[in-house]
């Protein structure tokens, strides 16, 4: 159970990001959130948002699925005392005064969400987690919602876009999707307008594929902590990343070499110390082995991977015109790699064998 402390989750702090925002979720250095912000009664000055605001700000229909998609949010329902309190501010209207009303700390959303829930937020400079979000492969400076509508010189942000009875639904009419994309956005983000000249044509040719590599860069880090899915409730990982394969294999280890045959011909060291003769006599001792392929192009081995949708590098087949235009260097490399596969596929059997299937003789005599 996590430890929660002032009403938000206990995490590691960080300082960079303590420069950005004070205990009670005052923003410093000029910064101002998207969404509104409140003292509570009888917490202090402490500042607080309606759970369904930052919620709608960052994309989501509903807090249900916020609170359920970031586990380091700590939800607060509000008494009696205090939801009076903010119908007398006219902070919610007065219908809400049956409802539950969630709140949430503006620091947790601020640690959680950095420079998109600040109003013109830059990535990096407006995040909390700065080294966070540099691992990630963020561009610092590049605003962190390009597709928000930042208000002009003398003009006010307007925050009530994202209060429900100020018309928050009409933030959803653009046929968006009731989760966020990956990267956390509602729609893709209006083109940044350049006129491109003979004299600028490489520098901004090399500023878009800086950033181009950039964001697939930071969407791929991301796919690696998995992708949640809200119909399922499943985080769904990269298939690159799942094991293909399972062998069983029995050994013996009275003689202390069963260790050094399992390992024969596939390159790994032994990882495990012997067996006492006790043990193995009256226990089953199952030992773990993960084994990858000397390639990572080589896939998937084994006889099945002919019914999956791709082939193995050097296992296409090739016109005898092009085998005969190959370079003699060529044809040895394309040779070393064909036996490679073979015998990195040759390691795994049908699932019968490799699943150490009984062979059961069935009879139907009485």
């Amino acid at each position: 159970m996590a430890n929660v402390k002032d009403d938000e989750i206990e995490l590691p702090s960080d300082p960079d990001g303590e420069t950005k925002v004070d205990k009670n979720g005052v923003l410093l250095g000029d910064r101002e959130y998207k969404v509104r912000v409140f003292t509570i009664s009888g917490k202090g000055d402490r500042l607080y948002m309606l759970s369904t605001e930052p919620a709608r700000c960052i994309g989501f229909r509903d807090s249900y699925l916020f609170f359920q998609k970031h586990k380091t949010l700590w939800k607060i329902i509000l008494t009696e005392e205090a939801k009076r309190d903010l119908i007398e501010r006219s902070l919610i209207p007065h219908s809400y005064k049956g409802r539950a009303i969630g709140v949430v700390t503006a620091r947790s959303v601020f640690r959680e969400f950095g420079a998109k829930i600040v109003i013109g937020g830059k990535k990096v400079i407006d995040d909390y987690q700065v080294a966070a979000a540099r691992a990630r492969g963020e561009v610092e400076g590049e605003l962190a919602a390009p597709e928000d509508k930042l208000p002009g010189e003398g003009d006010t942000y307007d925050k009530n876009r994202f209060v429900a009875w100020h018309g928050a639904s009409s933030v959803y009419h653009s046929g968006g999707p009731s989760m966020p994309l990956p990267n956390g956005k509602m729609m893709e983000g209006r083109k940044r307008k350049v006129i491109v000249t003979g004299s600028n044509w490489m520098l901004e040719h090399a500023r878009e594929a800086s950033r181009f590599n950039s964001s697939i860069t930071a969407t791929r880090r991301s796919n690696l902590e998995g992708v949640y899915d809200a119909h399922t409730n499943v985080i769904h990982y990269p298939r690159a990343m799942q094991p293909t394969h399972a062998r069983w294999e029995a050994c013996d280890d009275s003689d202390g070499s069963s260790l050094e045959r399992a390992n024969e011909g596939r390159g790994v060291d032994p990882k495990f110390p012997r067996i006492p003769s006790l043990l193995q006599r009256n226990f089953m001792i199952s030992d773990t082995c993960y084994v990858s392929p000397p390639v990572t192009g080589f896939a998937m081995p084994g006889s099945d991977v002919d019914v999956l949708d791709f082939e193995l590098p050097g296992s296409a087949p090739m016109s005898e015109s092009v085998a005969a235009a190959l370079p003699s260097e060529c044809e040895r490399a394309l040779d070393t790699i064909r036996q490679e596969i073979t015998r990195w596929k040759d390691l795994w059997h049908s699932e019968v064998r490799d699943g150490v299937r009984a062979q059961l003789q069935i009879s139907y005599n009485q």
